[in-house]
């Protein structure tokens, strides 16, 4: 129900406004003749409300599906500060077999950035799966970058499961599996 109001309420319009033409046709002779005009908007009422509430509320999942796309579109611009803010103080990653925390991974990052070796020209992200519980959350995404090197444009697709925390109204990555290259 959470979804079908909030995140997709296109359904519900479409049955409301549908309702009102509905009842404009049956009673189209006798509007005028009657009270009955008023009750034709009711429906229509009840749809634009729809709409204001799904526009206005931010469920978890918008939340976090928006902060994937902001992380997506700054790093597509090789801007890594989006990072400092979404990252916890705590969180790490694997990679190779290791546990690197927030600090070395943004270390690395910079250094990557520095070195203008490998520039992400573009990247994309498709959710697989998003599972919410209480104040935690997992995603698992499938992410396409694009990465210009000496050596021409690459493109590389990798599964990547984040690990999320609320924390206050905002959702923040707490921890990263090593991300898996997809082969196709």
């Amino acid at each position: 129900m959470n979804e079908l109001l909030f995140e997709n309420p296109l359904y519900l319009i479409i049955l409301f406004l549908g309702g009102s033409v509905f009842l404009y046709s049956k009673w189209k002779g006798s509007l005028l003749e009657n009270s009955r005009f008023w009750k034709m908007l009711i429906p229509t009422a009840i749809a634009g409300v729809i709409f204001l509430i799904s526009h206005f509320v931010v469920t978890d999942k918008e939340a976090i599906l928006n902060a994937s796309n902001k992380i997506s579109s700054e790093i597509s611009l090789n801007n890594y500060s989006i990072l400092k803010k979404m990252l916890k103080s705590d969180f790490t990653i694997s990679y190779k077999s290791q546990i690197i925390n927030k600090d070395e991974f943004l270390k690395f990052l910079d250094e990557l950035q520095s070195e203008q070796k490998y520039i992400i020209t573009r990247m994309s992200i498709k959710l697989n799966q998003l599972r919410i519980m209480s104040s935690k959350a997992t995603t698992d995404f499938n992410i396409t970058i694009y990465i210009d090197t000496s050596e021409g444009i690459f493109r590389q697709i990798l599964n990547w499961k984040l690990y999320w925390e609320k924390d206050g109204n905002h959702w923040l990555i707490s921890k990263s599996d090593e991300p898996k290259p997809l082969l196709f």
